[in-house]
């Protein structure tokens, strides 16, 4: 037996070679002509549709070996019969129906004179036919075919009477012969034929209206295929499956599948998913459980439309076939061309399959071909290893070359595409590339889809490329296009822009919002966060979209949808209502807290701080949700960074809620980290202990020492200094050293003093004021004019004053039993406005209403206590009344508790001023006189002397912040349903019972209002800048910046940045305090990608 190596045609075809039989039994370079010692002769036969058998004369040899019926690839197989028969016999050598005509599967055919084979899927036909021969209308002798792997087609052809055709090298063309034998084709080739010269959609549906039923499942395959190869849109697609013929079609197919070879089942799929259609689980499945049988069957081309037909039609066939194909390819690897390894890839990455070993192997098998893959090849292909997460560095620098020398060919979701997966993978692809892509898009913007845009913004800002000219140009075309945006693009593109730290122009941001405000409904979760997060970070307010977004929220958190909420979607939702001063409401803060704590134990350090945060700037106060977080954050403090601790203590003393356990743990880590604390990070942290008085002598010393070491070494802003400084002064633990540091770092910032902000003034001066209480031998140095603008500033806040119900309650106590006093009553130095006054003896009764305290402990706060130092220092007694205290007594019991305090506050002034005769004695109770009808002002004003009203509130945090501008604070909300009730204070018992630490959840916040009434003013567009954006938020404003006796807050914190997860932050830098938040997390733009042909 001789073996010879042969360049063959996609034919398998037996051969007499002199006084041997050759058989072809492959193809391409490997084809093997296996050559048999007999004596006899065969002739080959030729068709239109291929070659269809040979005929073998009766020298045959008596035994000849079986040969496979298929092979891979667009060849057939040939096989002899074990047994010798007595008469000419045609043995089907070739697929009938070659692919560049029919798209069908290679077959193989078996027509044996006088012989029928068991039926099978590959002799559909078990009885005996006579020859076949030429199509009608067509020279005998000559056909063409194509090898897949030549750019040209080439000619197979014999002659009779000479030897016959035993195929030709790639290339080399065959002369044309004839042969003498004819025979009848299979009718279902006609039919075939009829399907591919259809000319249109209705004439292929005329076909399978007139011929369904002689169908075979080539037939089939064809006529799907036919169709979807129509340049038709998507409704002529969905509107070609309500046609009953066609539906016909699919219920034939459903029923035949078994027929089906692997071809027939690789274009079925295909054009199912080319046309949209999506046949239904069931069909899908089984399919699927046909492909998983007949895989051997597949080629290259099979394998990969497969699969891309599965994830374009989003139905996963099951993880056991998906590994198969992979299983299968990976050995094929080598007859793969690039179009078959992007489209696997990219089918793979849309059905979230990771192959074991295929994608290393797959970038190996692409590196040689490179520069054969197309533009949406190239795209596909970084599209789906940056979505399947593997990065080969080898392969992505070979990719960007391509991508460079053939950028001007790509289309914009090519670029988008492209671009998206580098920026997925955290790969730089080089500036050139970045550079290149830029000006591309800048000329071609009108050429992008919205997704496209987005995407593109996306990854640039993911990467940390700000290219200016490009945003100009996506922003002008992003705001008349806007209405096309899909959520998951308005989403992207807004948070590209807050990312890169540049606003979109006006039209564009309010086209935005309007746009998102009609199609809410269509926002994931997701979109609706980062939607929020993105237009807080640029500082831009819409009332009707935050408002639409809050009722949204707070639907879909009290039905079905909550779970869709990720504790990242609700920090990032509340943070923006926060940054933006905006109150959602009682019932979002509610639903929305709830929800975190729930989630609590999966929260990050970032997403515990930011909450905390954000409900501290909105002065929403739930007792046990900040318990939780608290306990949350204990266990855990170890993980907090700089900021997310400093934000969290911050938070905590905002709201009044001690955790002594958590305010512990705090002052461990802080005093361990000192060193890497920023100096505001340890005002915020000192400003809490001092504001609980739980001040921690490790933490305060060695806060104090860096402070005195660094002062001079980092750069302040004004705001940021009298945070500090007010800080120590309230812990007194502002030294000489310090104070001289201060001051000449605000002299150093070359503002002239009038210019300094209200609140700083008013933080500096009352630090002055502490400082001479406690250090009355230092000589306080301060810049020049420093001193005036602060004494009157403060001064200035003294004529804000507000009266509360429960002020004016203590006051009719006093009344009604004879004592005089007044009101508001101003000091000497008119610095200080006594709540309510004794003036001739000089003793201060200040009404304390719940911000003077702890909120859950009722613990008496450090700023109520440098008040009464003051005071003191001014040569007042003090005697306060706390409003739990007042709220919970009759009007007897009042009396038997308060005047006995003002017996002995008597008895000390006495004392301390040496008089020498007894005090005025303290009138005895009496009882109250008759209380007049409600609303009657001679009895609520009485007692008011003229000065009453010359002082401010008690003091305490802010109430309300002031962005709302709400007016006075409200009482507790026993007290304003009381007096609405019966217009007179009083009924007051209940107050206290609202306000006990288990069941305080709202004191510090205003009533309900709709977003619309919580906020100040929208800011204009304008004011939207597209250089050094603020970072948003409370920009350092004091506590009580209109008080002249109350404590001020330290600047709010640093507001977190976002950037999708597990990579580097992006920060925004504020002229008010470092950007070092860390980004809050998003999730991945999904990258869409156009169908592989």
């Amino acid at each position: 037996m001789a073996v010879q190596q042969w360049h063959t045609s996609p034919l398998s075809l037996l051969m007499p070679i002199g006084d041997e039989l050759k058989v072809c039994a492959g193809m391409g370079n490997g084809a093997q002509w296996q050559a048999y010692n007999a004596q006899w002769a065969a002739y080959a036969w030729q068709s239109e549709a291929g070659m269809y058998g040979a005929y073998a004369a009766p020298q045959a040899p008596p035994m000849m070996p079986a040969l496979p019926q298929q092979l891979p690839g667009d060849q057939a197989s040939a096989f002899a019969p074990s047994t010798p028969h007595p008469q000419v016999m045609p043995y089907a050598v070739v697929n009938p129906y070659s692919p560049q005509y029919y798209g069908g599967a290679p077959m193989a055919y078996t027509w044996p004179i006088g012989y029928s084979p068991a039926p099978g899927p590959y002799a559909p036909y078990p009885q005996a036919m006579p020859p076949p021969g030429p199509p009608q209308g067509h020279a005998a002798g000559h056909w063409q075919t194509h090898d897949p792997r030549m750019l040209r087609p080439y000619e197979h052809s014999h002659s009779a009477g000479r030897r016959p055709w035993m195929g030709s090298p790639p290339g080399r063309p065959v002369k044309r012969a004839r042969t003498n034998f004819a025979g009848p084709v299979p009718e279902c080739v006609h039919i075939n034929k009829r399907i591919t010269a259809a000319q249109s959609a209705e004439a292929v549906i005329g076909v399978v209206q007139q011929e369904l039923d002689k169908f075979d499942a080539v037939c089939m395959a064809t006529a799907l295929h036919t169709l979807a190869s129509m340049r038709a849109s998507a409704q002529q697609y969905a509107a070609l499956f309500e046609r009953p013929e066609v539906l016909r079609l699919m219920h034939v197919i459903g029923t035949r599948l078994t027929d089906f070879t692997a071809r027939n089942l690789s274009n079925s799929l295909w054009a199912l998913a080319k046309m949209g259609h999506n046949p239904g689980e069931a069909m899908l499945n089984a399919m699927a459980a046909e492909v998983a049988k007949k895989l051997d069957g597949c080629n290259a081309q099979n394998l990969a439309n497969i699969a891309w037909s599965y994830a374009t039609l989003s139905h996963t066939p099951g993880e056991e076939l998906l590994e198969a194909i992979a299983v299968k390819a990976q050995k094929k690897l080598a007859e793969f061309s690039s179009q078959n390894i992007s489209n696997l890839l990219y089918a793979f990455a849309k059905l979230e399959h990771k192959p074991s070993t295929f994608l290393e192997q797959a970038s190996r098998a692409a590196m040689p071909i490179l520069g054969s893959f197309t533009p949406q090849a190239l795209s596909n292909t970084v599209w789906a290893l940056s979505k399947l997460d593997t990065l080969d560095e080898e392969l992505f620098i070979a990719i960007v070359q391509q991508v460079l020398g053939k950028l001007t060919r790509f289309n914009a979701q090519n670029v988008a595409n492209t671009v998206w997966g580098f920026a997925n993978l955290a790969f730089d692809p080089g500036q050139p590339l970045w550079d290149a892509v830029a000006q591309n898009g800048i000329y071609t913007m009108h050429e992008y889809s919205p997704q496209n845009i987005a995407n593109v913004l996306w990854s640039y800002a993911k990467m940390g490329k700000r290219y200016e000219a490009l945003l100009t140009a996506a922003s002008a075309h992003a705001a008349h296009t806007m209405s096309t945006f899909q959520p998951q693009s308005v989403a992207n593109f807004c948070w590209a822009y807050a990312t890169l730290n540049v606003a979109p122009s006006s039209q564009c941001l309010t086209a935005l919002a309007e746009h998102a405000n009609h199609t809410l409904m269509q926002f994931s979760p997701q979109n609706i966060s980062n939607t929020a997060w993105a237009l807080a970070t640029l500082q831009f307010k819409h009332m009707g979209l935050m408002g639409n977004v809050a009722s949204e929220v707070t639907a879909r958190l009290s039905g079905a949808e909550a779970s869709a909420f990720s504790r990242q979607h609700l920090a990032n939702l509340i943070w923006a209502f926060a940054t933006l001063e905006l109150d959602p409401g009682a019932a979002m803060s509610r639903v929305v807290a709830n929800a975190m704590a729930e989630r609590a134990s999966n929260c990050n350090p970032q997403e515990i701080s930011n909450t905390v945060w954000a409900y501290a700037k909105l002065r929403f106060y739930d007792a046990a949700v900040l318990d939780t977080f608290a306990n949350e954050a204990t266990r855990r403090i170890e993980e907090f960074s700089q900021q997310n601790l400093a934000n969290l203590a911050w938070a905590m003393g905002k709201l009044s809620h001690f955790h002594e356990g958590l305010l512990d743990a705090i002052a461990e880590h802080a005093t361990a980290m000192v060193q890497d604390l920023s100096l505001q990070h340890v005002s915020n942290i000192l400003w809490t202990y001092a504001s609980f008085l739980h001040l921690k002598p490790a933490m305060t010393s060695a806060f104090v020492g860096e402070i005195e070491r660094r002062l001079n070494t980092e750069a302040f802003n004004p705001q940021q200094l009298s945070n500090l400084l007010w800080s120590l002064c309230i812990a007194e633990l502002c030294s000489e050293e310090i104070w001289k540091g201060i001051m000449a770092q605000i002299e150093t910032l070359g503002i002239a003093a009038k210019d300094l902000p209200e609140e700083a003034l008013t933080q500096i001066y009352q630090a002055y004021l502490l400082m001479r209480v406690d250090r009355p031998q230092l000589q306080l140095t301060m810049p020049a004019q420093l001193l005036p603008a602060a004494h009157h500033t403060w001064l200035e806040s003294c004529k804000n004053v507000r009266i509360s119900a429960l002020h004016r309650d203590v006051a009719r106590v006093l009344t009604e039993h004879g004592i005089p006093h007044n009101i508001e009553h101003v000091t000497e130095d008119e610095l200080f406005s006594v709540d309510i006054a004794l003036p001739e003896e000089k003793i201060a009764i200040e009404v304390d209403g719940p911000h003077h305290f702890t909120a859950n402990t009722l613990a008496v706060t450090g700023e109520m206590l440098a008040r009464q130092k003051l005071l003191k220092a001014r040569g007042w007694a003090v005697i306060s009344v706390p409003f739990f205290r007042w709220s919970g007594l009759s009007d007897t019991q009042r009396t038997d508790w308060f005047f006995p305090e003002i017996a002995q506050a008597r008895a000390a002034q006495a004392q301390r001023h040496m008089w020498l005769g007894p005090p005025p004695p303290v009138p005895p109770p009496r009882p109250p006189p008759p209380r007049p009808p409600p609303g009657n002002p001679a009895v609520r004003t009485a007692a008011l002397p003229p000065a009453a009203y010359a002082s401010p509130p008690p003091p305490g945090p802010a109430w309300p912040p002031a962005a709302y501008q709400l007016g006075s604070p409200p009482a507790p909300a026993a007290v304003i349903k009381t007096e609405a009730a019966h217009g007179t204070p009083g009924g007051l018992a209940d107050a206290q019972h609202a306000l006990a630490p288990a069941s305080v959840s709202h004191y510090a916040a205003p009533a309900s209002k709709p977003v619309t009434e919580a906020v100040k003013t929208e800011l204009p567009a304008a004011a939207v800048q597209e250089e050094a954006m603020p970072v948003p938020g409370d920009g350092g404003k004091a506590l009580s910046s209109q008080q002249a006796h109350s404590s001020v807050e330290p600047s709010s914190p640093v507001q977190p940045s976002s950037s999708p997860p597990e990579h580097a932050v992006t920060t925004l830098q504020s002229a008010a305090e470092p950007a070092e938040g860390e980004a809050a997390q998003q999730s991945l733009p999904v990258g869409d990608s156009e169908h592989p042909q």
